[in-house]
């Protein structure tokens, strides 16, 4: 049988159950993709996902649009973005950035491995301000 906490199973909660400690310390996967969303809104010229606003990285809110955080058989956390980019970016270079600074932040924050961050490009926008002193 399951622990519950709140409700939830403990299963896909990222333990920090280290020897000699009080307890164990848990994070929610929605945890997760909330830091890589925000880490990801802190990238210039990318956006999450189909429709994403800050209203979904808020607290009570839904899970994070456009990211989804897997646990691997390995015990390592994959978190998969789906992004926009703004038209005229460099998008493999954007990406990068995007990758690494996703990957920094969830681990310095949440003390966990990444096996991988994975970037999917699935669109492109105009940039609000650009097409505004255009027109």
């Amino acid at each position: 049988m399951a622990e519950m906490v709140r409700g939830a199973t403990l299963e896909g909660y990222s333990p920090f159950n280290m020897p000699g400690t009080l307890g164990n310390i848990l994070i929610h996967p929605d945890v997760i993709a909330r830091i890589a969303g925000m880490a990801a809104a802190e990238v210039e010229g990318v956006s999450l996902g189909p429709r994403f606003s800050f209203a979904d990285i808020l607290p009570g809110k839904e899970p994070v649009r456009g990211l989804t955080v897997e646990q691997t058989e390995s015990g390592s956390y994959r978190i998969v973005c789906e992004v926009k980019m703004a038209y005229k970016t460099p998008m493999r270079e954007r990406a990068e950035e995007l990758q690494r600074h996703v990957k920094e932040t969830v681990e310095r924050m949440a003390s966990l491995e990444l096996e991988s961050v994975d970037i999917r490009i699935v669109d492109i926008f105009v940039e609000k301000e650009k097409k505004d002193d255009e027109g």
